[in-house]
């Protein structure tokens, strides 16, 4: 979307502005760092990968970055999710459904109070 948004005149006009040209320059120096950062921060990384493409950051550092960042990310759930089971184990079967239920109360419970206080203003 990014390379795309690039071609048009609207787009090469917004730019030009200072802001813009100064977050081009970090993007570009900091390509790498700044991909595999955004992929732990929440509601960053699509944008971020929108920037990169208007910016023009090259194929090859996008790509590596992003299949890092993946790798690096899926290791590291496996390695929680992994280690939780090793010190949880079996304790997990008896607390896990306990867990639920309780999360299926509370949504309900909070569904019930705010019909229950938007019927009562």
């Amino acid at each position: 979307m990014g390379w795309a948004a690039k071609h048009y005149k609207w787009a090469k006009k917004y730019a030009e502005r200072a802001r813009v040209q100064k977050l081009k320059d970090v993007v570009q120096n900091h390509a790498v760092k700044t991909l595999i950062t955004v992929r732990f921060l929440p509601m960053a990384r699509i944008p971020t990968y929108i920037a990169t493409g208007f910016f023009g950051v090259p194929y090859y550092k996008y790509w590596l970055s992003i299949a890092f960042s993946g790798f690096l990310y899926v290791s590291m759930f496996f390695l929680a999710f992994h280690l939780l089971g090793e010190l949880v184990g079996e304790q997990i079967k008896v607390y896990l459904p306990i867990v639920a239920v309780g999360l299926v109360v509370t949504v309900l419970g909070g569904l019930f109070l705010r019909g229950r206080l938007k019927k009562y203003p």
